[in-house]
């Protein structure tokens, strides 16, 4: 399993300007998954 290289670093615009709005989509879906893990209790 390959990951493209824009992914695995941490800055992906200076890899692949084309795609924003991927970009976008997984910028979102990480908050969305950081927002879960903090309302989630912990125990």
């Amino acid at each position: 399993m390959r990951i493209k290289h824009w992914q695995a670093s941490g800055q992906p615009q200076a890899r692949s300007r084309k795609t924003p709005k991927v970009v976008r989509r997984q910028k979102r879906a990480l908050a969305r998954l950081a927002q879960k893990l903090h309302l989630r209790p912990k125990g």
